[in-house]
């Protein structure tokens, strides 16, 4: 859950390049629009120029210009999911943003000390060292891809508020997890990642996340210790797709069938 205020979502869909006649509907419509969608038509929003109160915005195309996004004050939530841009952005510039899913790279360094971030989705395609990371104080979720940039996961550790952690194979340098045991107070509770292919996994430092309850590892990959996972007291969803010695594959089986009874006990009828 992120701290965007409680006001309830009203969209508005840009589907075509700013006209009188969306200027006139987006006035009409009640309650007031306080979200957009900009569609893959659109490369101008230089429009929201125009839009007060502003809270959410979901980018599906390729802009001319993040400009006028970082002048919508009241932003908590930008979204570049299905859109992109090549110009840097300033995160910097939008003190009340607390969800950000970007796909562009550059300026995403952006965010360290931001005093209210929360989410943090993209790539960080081409950085050598995600250290400004850690200044992020407020982040509880972070999913992450890299292509072939390696980094130091490490710094994960530091991140006191992180809940929920996704890394693509790619960003870790060594597919050691000895990185856990440097969280403080570790408080994740779900945790994803692909491993590189070729290598030995111990997967025991996994017993030091007591709060874990939907672990997915997958990779060309021998991971060892699978006795560690099963033992994790909090345990709802776990998928392991890798080398695993015959006996350590059927206790697998059996505890995710015990999983999934206890879900299907839990769930209403």
């Amino acid at each position: 859950m992120t701290a965007t205020s409680d006001v309830p979502d009203v969209f508005f869909g840009v589907y075509d390049p700013w006209t009188e006649e969306d200027r006139r509907r987006f006035a009409a419509k009640q309650p007031r629009p306080n979200a957009l969608i900009v569609e893959r038509r659109v490369r101008d929003v230089g429009f929201l120029d125009e839009l007060s109160g502003i809270r959410r915005l979901h980018i599906r195309t390729r802009l001319k210009s993040l400009a006028p996004i970082l002048r919508c004050e009241h932003l908590e939530y930008l979204s570049f999911q299905d859109g992109h841009s090549t110009e840097p952005i300033d995160a910097s510039q939008l003190p009340r943003l607390s969800f950000l899913d970007v796909n562009c790279t550059a300026g995403i360094e952006s965010i360290a000390h931001h005093p209210r971030l929360e989410v943090l989705r993209g790539s960080v395609r081409g950085h050598r060292s995600l250290d400004w990371l850690a200044a992020v104080s407020h982040l509880r979720e972070v999913t992450l891809s890299g292509r072939s940039q390696k980094v130091d996961a490490s710094v994960f550790a530091g991140l006191g508020q992180l809940r929920i952690l996704e890394l693509d194979d790619s960003l870790l340098i060594e597919p050691d997890l000895s990185w856990i045991g440097d969280f403080t107070e570790p408080r994740l509770e779900e945790l994803s990642l692909t491993i590189a292919r070729g290598r030995t996994v111990d997967l025991a430092p996994l017993a030091k996340l007591p709060e874990l309850c939907c672990l997915y590892l997958c990779g060309d990959t021998r991971f060892v210790n699978v006795e560690t996972v099963l033992a994790l007291p909090r345990l709802e969803w776990l998928e392991i797709y890798g080398d695993l010695d015959p006996s350590a594959q059927r206790a697998l089986d059996i505890r995710r069938r015990e999983l999934a009874l206890a879900e299907n006990r839990a769930s209403p009828e």
